[in-house]
């Protein structure tokens, strides 16, 4: 998938094996400007009737990202999570 030329995802190797994450970033501009679901895709481009092929992961992405740093303690990112309603 693109958006606005950017590849969209994360390299397969970054995954590790037998992980089934459901999401992936969409990046614009050097930076991360969305989020897609599996579930995004399958309620709102699919199931809206939008011709799948013509429809852009900008129109259906989530824009409101909550972000953590990659050193950031584990129990800092619980809290984030909860102050934030992440499930």
């Amino acid at each position: 998938m693109r958006v606005d030329g950017q590849i969209v995802g994360s390299a397969p190797d970054a995954i590790p094996d037998g992980q089934d994450f459901g999401a992936i970033t969409v990046n614009g501009n050097d930076r991360t400007i969305g989020m897609v679901t599996d579930c995004e895709i399958a309620i709102r481009a699919l199931d809206s009737g939008s011709d799948s092929i013509k429809v852009k992961a900008r129109d259906f992405m989530s824009k409101d990202i909550i972000r953590s740093r990659d050193n950031e303690r584990l129990d800092g990112v619980v809290l984030l999570m909860e102050s934030k309603q992440i499930r």
